[in-house]
C-alpha cells in the first residue's frame, strides 16, 4: 500500500482512485504528479478547501439535529409557567451568536462554565476541575460557537492554533488577536461584534488582560490545561 499524494490515505496498488478524496492514484497519475509538482500543490489545496467545507457542513447538520430534538421535546412537554431548563438551556447563547454579539456570548459561556463546574462564588477553575469538566457540555458549547461563526471561533479552533504554535502562549495570542504589536489586550479591547480574528473567542484562561490569569495561575498555564482537553487531531474536532 502507498499513501494518496493528496490526502495521505493508504491505497492499495491496484486501486484506481482514493476512497477518501477521489484522486486518481494509478501509477500513471503518480508519475504525472512527480513530473509536475505544481499539480500536487493545486490538488492538495483543493482537497483542503473541500475537506473544510465538509467538516463545517457536518457540524452544522449536527447542530440542526440537536436543535430539532430540543424543539420536539418542547412540544411533548406541558409547563405550568415556563419550559424546563433543559429545553431552553442554550437559547441565550444561540441568540447572541446568531447576532454575532461575541462578548455577550462569551460572558454567557463563562457563567455556564462556572455553573457546571459548581465552584460556588469562586470565579475560576482549578486545573483538576478543568480536567474533569464534562466533555459533553464542553462539546455542546464548542459546537455552537463553531457553527454560528462559520468555523472561525470556538475552542476546537483555538486548539488547532495552540498546537500549531507548539504551546507558545505569546505566539498563540498574536494569532488569535489577544496581543497586538507586542501589547497585551484588555478584555474590553476585544472585538465585541462582527468580524473577529480566527480563534478570538471564547475566553477561558483570563478575564481581565490576556497576560493575566484567574485564580493562582497564569493565563498561559490555564490555557495549557484547557487545550489539553482538545488533543491534536486531523479534523480539528474534540
Amino acid at each position: 500500500m502507498s499513501p494518496c499524494p493528496i490526502c495521505g490515505t493508504d491505497c492499495q496498488e491496484d486501486w484506481l482512485s482514493c476512497p477518501r478524496c477521489g484522486w486518481d492514484v494509478t501509477p500513471e497519475s503518480r508519475g504525472a504528479i512527480a513530473e509536475n509538482p505544481s499539480h500536487l500543490y493545486w490538488g492538495r489545496s483543493l482537497w483542503q478547501r473541500l475537506d473544510q467545507e465538509v467538516t463545517l457542513n457536518r457540524r452544522l447538520a449536527m447542530l440542526e439535529q440537536r436543535l430539532f430534538d430540543l424543539e420536539q421535546r418542547q412540544q411533548m412537554l406541558t409547563w405550568p409557567t415556563q419550559p424546563s431548563d433543559s429545553d431552553w438551556l442554550y437559547s441565550p447563547l444561540a441568540t447572541y451568536l446568531s447576532q454575532q454579539n461575541w462578548r455577550e456570548a462569551d460572558g454567557w459561556t463563562w457563567q455556564r462554565i462556572l455553573e457546571v463546574a459548581q465552584v460556588g462564588e469562586r470565579l475560576w477553575l482549578e486545573p483538576e476541575e478543568i480536567a474533569n469538566f464534562p466533555q459533553q457540555e464542553l462539546q455542546a458549547l464548542d459546537e455552537l460557537w463553531y457553527s454560528y461563526s462559520q468555523g472561525a471561533l470556538g475552542w476546537s479552533v483555538q486548539a488547532d492554533i495552540w498546537w500549531e504554535s507548539a504551546g507558545q502562549y505569546s505566539q498563540f495570542c498574536d494569532r488569535v488577536g489577544w496581543r497586538s504589536q507586542g501589547t497585551w489586550l484588555y478584555y474590553d479591547d476585544l472585538y465585541s461584534q462582527g468580524d473577529a480574528p480566527r480563534g478570538h473567542f471564547p475566553i477561558l484562561p483570563w478575564r481581565k488582560r490576556s497576560c493575566y490569569g484567574v485564580g493562582g495561575f497564569t493565563a498561559a498555564e490555564l490555557l495549557d490545561h484547557w487545550m489539553a482537553r482538545f488533543p491534536p487531531s486531523h479534523d480539528g474536532g474534540i
